[in-house]
């Protein structure tokens, strides 16, 4: 996958005549377009996301590349990049003395995944195994035996690692599955007590959480520990969750680059939910969400009218701003994810893009306040689709923008709510599609392009 910000540009460039950035900030950039067949002077497309676009670079706002290369490698390391105060690098044979490496300045923590582990029974990394790059992504293909693959992820603010179950494994007796990374310069023993454990004045490791394909998640538990003068980091997944998940299955832990209090008001960022038939307004709020779910998924009998919600901050549209020029349009990206084969791409899924109809929209962070944005939001958009496996998909939903940013309370740099949902039950049973999230991948988070215009004095039509 390219840069979302780049391939935004990029797009912008071959459908204007010209375009400029005049303004940046740490989710969006400005441009202005100039294109002969508008008469108004001041036309603008403004491009947001959920996650990060840029760093502050003193006081710049540069924009965050995390494509890997064999150029921005450091020595000793294959692969690597630089951005927004931090590096990653990595080897990509499994054979080498460490695999992945986050650094930042003099200060540096590397690992190397070691094993799989229940009892006595064990699967080892194979070093014969070598990893295939993919813009920021590197995988492993059955790096701890057949089925069993390794994959990390350089993001825009951590690193991600992810194990990938295919199929279920052999467990010895009613023990855990454990996950064992050898760990440099990081010394930490004991049980980690807390969702986010501080390593540094900048940098966290997230409590892991494991996903299955049917969207079921548990969290794991990490442990610190030294043997033979080595430290060890192991994520414990329950034995009795992988024995009723629906594979494959992703594990995963990350690491930040961000403080303990930001990484933690991230998370509610996003907000998945589902409702079901026997309760129509059982709302359901996921704060750390790898992903977005709508459409229905028929599990266990019972149907599921599923939908998520993306909370965009600081959006520079000023009150009464003009869309629906031809060719300049406002939509929404959702890029897909096939983590845990949560991608359906055989059935129609039948579903409403819209806005909160709110001034100045709020994170959701609970059900109730899923529910209250629910039933404030302006159902004008309808989207019947297909989707066959594509990068990512984006519809136009001027109207529903417009409704809110024509709003008396409304002001440049409010936030608002996009919701995806099928809560009238339309789709057919068990067609959904899955979405990154802010929290799946940093990179990748949902995001929109505004495009508005304004009069010769700069003032709204």
């Amino acid at each position: 996958m390219a840069n979302p910000v780049a391939k935004t540009e990029i797009e912008l460039a071959k459908n204007t005549a010209q375009f400029e950035v005049v303004e940046r900030g740490r989710n969006f950039v400005k441009h202005r377009i100039s294109d002969p067949k508008f008469t108004a002077p001041e036309t603008y497309a403004l491009d947001l996301s959920m996650g990060r676009m840029h760093y502050d670079d003193g006081g710049y706002w540069r924009p965050v590349d995390t494509n890997l290369s064999t150029g921005a490698a450091r020595i000793g390391a294959d692969i690597g990049q630089k951005t927004a105060g931090f590096e990653t690098h990595f080897n990509l044979s499994l054979s080498a003395p460490w695999t992945a490496e986050y650094r930042k300045g003099a200060k540096a923590i590397r690992f190397k995944p070691v094993r799989l582990q229940s009892g006595t029974k064990q699967w080892l990394v194979n070093p014969a195994v070598t990893g295939v790059l993919t813009g920021d992504t590197i995988r492993w293909e059955d790096a701890f035996g057949a089925g069993i693959h390794l994959e990390w992820e350089t993001e825009v603010e951590r690193l991600a690692k992810r194990v990938i179950l295919d199929k279920p494994l052999t467990l010895t007796a009613d023990l855990d599955l454990v996950i064992e990374v050898q760990v440099e310069n990081l010394a930490l023993p004991g049980i980690v007590p807390a969702r986010f454990l501080a390593l540094g004045d900048t940098t966290c490791l997230r409590w892991p959480i494991s996903w299955d394909a049917a969207g079921e998640q548990v969290d794991g538990k990490l442990l610190l520990s030294k043997s033979g003068g080595k430290t060890y980091l192991t994520h414990r997944i329950p034995r009795t969750w992988l024995a009723t998940a629906t594979y494959p299955v992703t594990i995963d832990y990350l690491v930040w680059d961000v403080s303990v209090n930001y990484a933690v008001a991230a998370g509610t960022d996003d907000a998945y939910c589902g409702t079901n038939t026997d309760s129509p307004y059982d709302h359901k709020f996921s704060a750390a969400s790898g992903y977005f779910q709508f459409g229905d998924n028929t599990t266990v009998g019972k149907r599921t009218k599923m939908g998520s919600s993306a909370w965009f901050d600081n959006v520079q549209v000023p009150r009464g701003a003009v869309f629906q020029h031809p060719g300049y349009e406002t939509y929404s990206i959702f890029y897909v994810t096939t983590i845990g084969g949560g991608e359906q791409t055989s059935i129609t899924v039948r579903y409403y893009l819209r806005c909160a109809a709110l001034d100045d929209a709020a994170k959701i962070s609970t059900d109730l306040l899923m529910h209250g944005a629910m039933t404030t939001a302006k159902r004008d958009i309808t989207v019947d689709f297909l989707w066959s496996g594509l990068e990512e998909h984006g519809y136009a939903m001027d109207s529903s923008i417009e409704e809110v940013t024509n709003r008396d309370a409304w002001r440049e740099g409010n936030s608002l709510v996009v919701y995806a949902d099928d809560f009238d039950g339309r789709s057919d049973a068990n067609a959904y599609r899955r979405c990154l999230s802010y929290d799946g991948s940093s990179t990748y988070p949902p995001r929109l392009t505004i495009c508005y215009a304004l009069d010769d004095f700069g003032q709204v039509f």
